[in-house]
């Protein structure tokens, strides 16, 4: 009698309490704990999600300013896809935020690198001071998260650590999108893009509308200017170490016929002139 007491109250509790799951671990690593001045200093930022499959990754991170000195990112083998707020420094402070559409998992999976010079002796933690991991849940349920923060110092001696990216890679390969979404500009014509670089990582993008146009560094979405959809669009993607990639957007109305019509009269036009003073050159000088 008492052992079937037993199981029933172990099948009970199995009912009502809920699976335990490892938290994932965020961890903050680097090879370069003990620093010179002049040195540079990477961090990344890993997470091992314990089998869980995450697909969004928000952090606030602060690191002493007194002897060091942020420089730059690296995304360039990060598992977010896709940069919600790239990551911006100010005051000793960090902040990022992307998502990974589908999800994802595994341990030690790189986030960001961060990039710092060591500007005086001293010593000091770099913190997660604020996070939010969500889970691929469908919900937006924020995923039980232990961080592991590091201490770092910057010690006498010369400088001996000097990192240099090589990237002659170009951005991948993406595909433009005009939407029409009712949340994003009141539902008029815009833009959605997205690219990444595994290389130095992605430095920014850029819009144009139409051959006469000029680039505007912009990021997704975008509101586009010529609500006609007359224009070719050109996306250029431009990584950290300058190399670009160029995806466009022909006309979706067929009106864009008009635009190149007079770029080949411009072009006549111009050709024309030419010959024009070429004859005239020729006439003065030898008549």
């Amino acid at each position: 009698m008492r052992r079937i007491l037993l199981v029933g109250i172990y099948g009970l509790l199995l009912l009502v309490l809920p699976p335990c799951v490892e938290a994932a671990d965020l961890t903050l690593q680097s090879d370069f704990k003990a620093s010179r001045v002049g040195d540079d200093v990477v961090v990344k930022v890993v997470l091992d999600t314990e089998g869980q499959t995450i697909n969004t990754v928000g952090l606030t991170l602060t690191y002493p300013t007194e002897f060091l000195a942020f420089e730059d990112f690296d995304d360039g083998d990060s598992v977010v896809s896709l940069w919600v707020e790239r990551p911006k420094h100010d005051d000793g402070k960090i902040v990022l935020s992307g998502i990974t559409p589908g999800g994802f998992s595994g341990e030690a999976v790189p986030v960001i690198s961060l990039h710092f010079k060591a500007t005086a002796l001293g010593q000091g933690k770099i913190d997660i001071t604020d996070k939010e991991i969500l889970l691929h849940d469908g919900m937006g349920t924020e995923a039980d998260t232990q961080v592991e923060n590091l201490h770092l110092a910057v010690v006498a001696g010369p400088s001996v650590v000097s990192i240099q990216l090589v990237d002659d890679e170009l951005p991948e390969a993406f595909t433009p999108q005009i939407v029409r979404d009712p949340d994003l500009f009141g539902g008029s014509p815009s833009l959605i893009f997205a690219t990444e670089d595994k290389g130095s990582g992605l430095d920014y993008m850029a819009v144009k509308e139409g051959w006469f146009g000029t680039y505007v560094q912009t990021e997704s979405p975008y509101e586009l200017q010529y609500q006609n959809l007359d224009k070719k669009i050109y996306v250029k993607a431009v990584d950290k170490n300058g190399n670009t990639r160029t995806a466009i957007l022909y006309p979706q109305n067929g009106v864009g016929q008009y635009e190149q019509a007079f770029r080949i009269i411009g072009i006549l036009v111009l050709c024309l002139l030419a010959l024009y003073f070429i004859r005239i050159y020729y006439r003065t000088r030898f008549e």
